[in-house]
């Protein structure tokens, strides 16, 4: 399947490929499996995916033009990067510059090794089918009462909160695949939806929760575009999972998703507020250049009063981008994103609506976790930018075959 969709590839390139295919669908199950001596799976697959891309470069000698907005992702891990000189946690800083040039590089991966419009399909199969995975293990473990926290279940290694937007963000992109898909192979992506779904309120993640509920308007959305047998594995499938929920899902889980709107209501969100507010506070320290990338817990220890180890993330990625590399990292995050949205737009169809429901989805997820270092982020940020390069191409090729036929007809009359 693979080598019939990048034949524009060298053999080097198609190797590399397959490598960052691999690499891709280990994303939703990154912590759940380790390799004895050499890390987790995803590691060392990141590794092999780099070599060979930078090896089929050096072999085939080019490389493909980046956009400006490659140039505005480069200058935002850049100045993460130079913000070591002030950081007040250099160490942090020198481990989260160091993530996001590999992140850097991973995105530069997708958008050399996609040839071909249908590469980007493929890449979305192989984070859908990593999700399979992630699902039947968190199942795994909800039969065999192996809880993350209490009552509420994950995939092996994963924090429930984290776990639940990871596998929130593939549900666009599955029904996307199942609506052009034939056969068997649909029924695959229609069966993934429903583990997904179980999955997440099995994580009792209230974040994920909603995340999921901004995904699933790809339903509404594209409903009136389907075809009949479409719309009856859509229907099929929506009661099959309010059965399975109703019948799997605990008690505990529904309990702790009622609570979401008395947590928005009191503001606290399990002390994220607390975290949020200091945070503030150290901005107005920091305003211009932030407190170094990395650096948010170590920052905000001193108005908390709480041990480092006690607090990990920030809980926002905005807030934990604008207090760590200032208003100058926040206007780059700002400006790529807007050069994303832009590109987005390009896009024609169901892509249109995947992207944009994707894009959203991961918005909701990320204002109560930190996801700027996180391999999904910067997955569907660079997808989506080669999504948009095939748009951008049909769209130049359209004027181009209209002008073609009008002088061959114009050619006619002459004749005539």
């Amino acid at each position: 399947m693979l080598s019939r969709s990048i034949d524009r590839l060298s053999a080097a390139g198609r190797l590399a490929f397959v490598f960052l295919w691999l690499f891709i669908c280990s994303f939703p199950v990154e912590k759940s499996i380790e390799l004895p001596g050499l890390g987790n799976l995803s590691k060392v697959l990141g590794i092999l995916a780099l070599g060979t891309g930078f090896l089929a470069v050096a072999i085939d000698t080019r490389i493909r033009a980046l956009t400006p907005a490659h140039g505005v992702l480069a200058s935002f891990v850049l100045w993460s990067g130079i913000s070591l000189r002030w950081s007040l946690d250099p160490d942090a800083t020198a481990l989260k510059a160091g993530t996001l040039l590999q992140l850097l590089l991973m995105a530069w991966l997708i958008w050399e090794f996609c040839a071909e419009e249908r590469n980007v399909t493929q890449l979305m199969q192989a984070y859908v089918f990593g999700t399979l995975y992630a699902s039947a293990n968190t199942l795994l473990r909800y039969q065999v009462a192996q809880q993350t926290y209490y009552q509420r279940y994950a995939a092996d290694g994963f924090d429930p909160n984290d776990f639940a937007l990871t596998l929130a963000l593939s549900i666009p992109m599955s029904y996307g695949l199942a609506l052009r898909a034939k056969g068997r192979t649909a029924w695959i992506y229609w069966a993934q939806l429903g583990l997904v779904c179980v999955s997440v309120l099995l994580s009792a993640s209230r974040t994920g929760f909603l995340a999921t509920c901004v995904a699933a308007t790809m339903i509404p959305l594209t409903f009136a575009y389907t075809r009949r047998r479409q719309k009856i594995a859509i229907v099929v499938v929506a009661v099959a999972a309010v059965l399975c929920l109703a019948a799997v899902v605990p008690a505990t889980s529904w309990n702790r998703l009622s609570t979401i709107g008395t947590e928005v209501q009191s503001g606290t969100l399990n002390n994220r507020g607390l975290i949020w507010s200091a945070g503030w506070q150290v901005l107005g320290e920091h305003w211009f250049a932030g407190v170094g990338s990395g650096a948010y817990p170590r920052s905000i220890e001193p108005v908390l009063g709480w041990p480092v180890h006690w607090l990990i993330v920030a809980h926002n990625t905005l807030l934990s981008i604008l207090a760590e590399t200032g208003m100058i990292g926040f206007l780059l995050f700002l400006t790529f994103l807007s050069l994303l949205v832009r590109a987005v737009c390009r896009m024609q169809g169901v892509s249109r609506m995947v992207w944009t429901v994707t894009l959203l989805t991961w918005f909701v997820g990320v204002n109560t976790l930190t996801w700027e270092i996180r391999k999904p982020t910067w997955f569907l940020f660079a997808l989506a930018l080669t999504q948009a390069r095939f748009a951008c191409h049909r769209t130049v090729a359209r004027p181009r075959m209209r002008s073609v036929a009008a002088a061959a007809w114009t050619d006619l009359e002459a004749r005539a």
